[in-house]
């Protein structure tokens, strides 16, 4: 039984007729109540299940004789894709080459499909199939017409450029991002993408020019790229509306900024957000791992300040761009935002 088969099999272990299911309507008014399971080829595949006691089958039907589709709610195959990892690799080639080209059609599942499978390639980390999810990804932005699901695209095509060492195309396509009416993940999304930037432009500065602290010239510069740098994963990890994913990017980048400028105090502190706000996440790991390695007397939190408790992502800072859209939840993660608590102080700068 190859995958699709076997995929029909989960999805239809219950009675169809007794589930929520899409409708064909077609051009002379008829509707057709089934489970649309993709296109192959000029036609579309649906599952049938006209009597509730018999099995369901798979039938080819001519997209063309289609008036419009709509697509009812899919709790078993949401549920698959959330789990889904790069383990599932194949099966999501699969099923995004069968639901991609209803990427047009309202409620289509394809662009969630397309983001899950563009995000398992990123996950493999390797140059062949971070282009392929480039390719995903810039379809799904072009054709996707769930306005969310657009931004998740660009956002992923940012992140997939960024893995192919695409810089210039990203940056430039960030840029532009900021200055549009555009929702907070992607805003944040942009920012990593432009301090990772300006992160490299510092790192090469620093490595041309070791004394820069005795260089009148270079010291300016260097002190410019790292507050500028410094801000923008700040930014992003605060920004009202991001999702906890982009939070702690953004505060492991500030992290980074600070060890490699030698501000180490600054960096635990950071670590010690890092671990208070996301406990158990991988970034906390890291923290942990970071702090472990430093003397006691860094390590350490100050006793004056108060640790805290949870980090507040919708209300510790407010957004730099006027026209950015304050969507409160990444629609494409499962995670809850953490509880609200009081503003972060101000970090010192050197």
């Amino acid at each position: 039984m190859n995958f699709f088969s076997a995929w029909f099999a989960v999805l239809l272990g219950s009675t169809l007729l007794c589930q929520a299911a899409d409708v064909v309507v077609l051009k002379n008014g008829e509707r057709r109540v089934c489970r649309i399971a993709g296109v192959e080829g000029e036609n579309l595949l649906l599952v049938s299940q006209p009597v509730a006691d018999l099995p369901p089958f798979v039938l080819s039907f001519p997209r063309k004789q289609t008036a419009s589709l709509e697509f009812g709610p899919d709790p078993q195959r949401e549920k698959w894709l959330r789990e889904a990892s790069k383990l599932q690799i194949t099966e999501l080639r699969s099923l995004w080459e069968k639901f991609a080209p209803l990427l047009p059609v309202a409620s289509s599942p394809g662009g969630r499909i397309g983001l899950r499978f563009g995000l398992a390639l990123l996950e493999e980390g390797r140059l062949p199939s971070s282009a392929e999810a480039l390719s995903v990804f810039s379809r799904v932005a072009h054709e996707a017409t769930d306005a969310r699901e657009h931004e998740a695209g660009i956002q992923g095509r940012l992140r997939a450029w960024t893995m192919l060492g695409l810089s210039a195309e990203a940056v430039a396509e960030a840029e532009a991002l900021l200055k549009a009416d555009i929702g907070a993940c992607l805003a944040a999304e942009a920012r990593l993408v432009l301090a990772a930037a300006n992160e490299a432009a510092l790192i090469h500065l620093l490595e041309e020019n070791p004394r820069w602290e005795e260089d009148d010239n270079v010291r300016p510069e260097r002190n410019a790229l790292y507050h500028k740098t410094l801000d923008l994963f700040l930014q992003a990890a605060l920004l009202p509306g991001g999702s906890p994913e982009l939070a702690m990017r953004g505060l492991w980048g500030a992290l980074g900024i600070h060890r490699r400028c030698g501000q180490l105090s600054l960096a635990a502190e950071t670590a010690r957000d890092l671990i208070a706000f996301f406990p158990g996440s991988a970034f906390a790991t890291k923290a942990t791992l970071f702090l472990e390695g430093l003397p006691s007397e860094i390590r350490e939190p100050d006793p004056r300040w108060p640790a805290p408790a949870s980090l507040d992502l919708t209300q510790t800072r407010k957004s730099p761009n006027p026209n950015e859209k304050k969507v409160h939840s990444d629609s494409h993660k499962d995670s809850d935002l953490p509880a609200a608590a009081p503003k972060r102080r101000k970090r010192s700068r050197d």
